[in-house]
């Protein structure tokens, strides 16, 4: 669990890094204009954490919540470089928000669920270091890829690293 949900955050932190970079390169989109994007990208996560996570939850359950998200950011990953138009690109961005939106507070929940009460602070605690490890090591790596392999590369390996990691979901 702690793997799936740094890694997890490691492919979100490479995505909101190389974000602007990636949309200015591709789709001349400016300082002016990438604000857009971020409130898109924010407004759906937000909209999935307050509305919608709870009922996913409720019906399938935190483990098949995690699952789903796992496939969404990697989908969404996948084909975001993919994308060759903003309408369609408008259609893939959406994925890797209610990814993480899935994963994160099933993956945190499932944690606290199956630690032993004594190792809970432990365990918790050792999620967030490793997110948060991720989060300094993510854009600098989705950076050098991008620059150094291609535009797109920084969410192919995101998607294929989240795929991986994803397989330990279909084991829980």
């Amino acid at each position: 669990l702690i793997w799936i949900y740094s890694v997890g955050m490691l492919a979100f932190a490479a995505l909101t890094g190389v974000l602007a970079l990636y949309l200015n390169a591709e789709f001349g989109v400016t300082e002016k204009t990438i604000g857009f994007f971020f409130m898109y990208v924010s407004g759906i996560s937000i909209v999935m954490r307050l509305f919608l996570l709870g009922p996913i939850v409720d019906r399938l359950g935190e483990v098949r919540t995690v699952r789903l998200g796992t496939i969404c950011l990697t989908v969404g990953l996948g084909a975001f470089p993919l994308a060759h138009s903003l309408p369609v690109l408008a259609l893939v961005l959406p994925l890797m928000p209610i990814g993480t939106a899935l994963m994160f507070p099933s993956t945190t929940a499932l944690m606290s669920r199956f630690s032993s009460k004594g190792e809970l602070g432990t365990v918790m605690g050792t999620a967030q270091t490793f997110a948060g490890m991720s989060r300094i090591v993510a854009p600098v790596l989705g950076t050098m890829a991008f620059q150094r392999l291609g535009h797109g590369w920084p969410f192919f390996a995101a998607g294929g690293v989240v795929a991986l990691v994803g397989l330990l979901a279909f084991h829980l």
